[in-house]
């Protein structure tokens, strides 16, 4: 019989992550993999090895509508999701809004990496009363992502080495709490529809 183990999402920007800090955010997103499947037995899931490659086999066209049910599924099919969130993403926005109607628990994390600081802006109303945008605390990320009701944890981190000892001291806290969940795995399905779409495309 085979063991059932829980699945933790890890979800970041990438589309519009500045190219100069790439190698530091796979580095983290590849330590945190290996953190929760060497030390808790737990299956990792993120876009670098689920999500990207799987799309590569297809054509532009096809990719859009395949790109959200792959990430969806992930989702929806994991017991965690852990959010770095340092920059803008409208897709991880989604991934986060999908886990809080799934009910899934997310844990954020985020650095200041000088150039991911929000800029004060103020500005006159209609009715000619002074405001400014509300940037938050730390003015990285979103106000509305930080309040979604998913989250159960926030953590700031200074390096990749502080951001993997504040998620394991979280982790061993939360994992033993967590119900593995009944769920229909739809990613299973989108692999199938892929390899259907990309047998058709060879031959187009």
């Amino acid at each position: 019989m085979q063991i059932k183990k829980k699945q933790i999402f890890i979800g970041s920007a990438l589309t519009h992550l500045p190219k100069e800090v790439f190698g530091e955010y796979k580095a983290l997103i590849y330590r945190i993999a290996d953190l929760v499947e060497e030390k808790y037995s737990c299956v990792p899931k993120y876009a670098l090895e689920h999500s990207d490659p799987q799309l590569a086999e297809l054509r532009q066209t096809q990719r859009p509508d395949i790109c959200y049910k792959l990430d969806r599924y992930l989702v929806e099919s994991s017991e965690l999701v852990i959010a770095e969130t340092s920059f803008p993403s409208i897709g991880l926005g989604q991934e986060l809004q999908i886990a809080e109607y799934a009910n899934i628990p997310v844990i954020f994390l985020y650095k200041d990496y000088q150039n991911n600081i929000a800029n004060e802006k103020n500005y006159q109303s209609k009715s000619n009363a002074n405001h400014s945008i509300e940037l938050g605390k730390h003015k990285i990320t979103s106000v509305m992502a930080l309040g979604n009701p998913a989250k159960v944890h926030e953590i700031k981190y200074s390096n990749l080495d502080d951001a993997i000892m504040k998620l394991d001291s979280y982790l061993c806290q939360i994992l033993p709490k967590l119900k593995i969940r009944d769920k229909h795995n739809k990613y299973e399905e989108t692999l199938s529809e892929i390899r259907k779409l990309s047998t058709m495309t060879e031959y187009a």
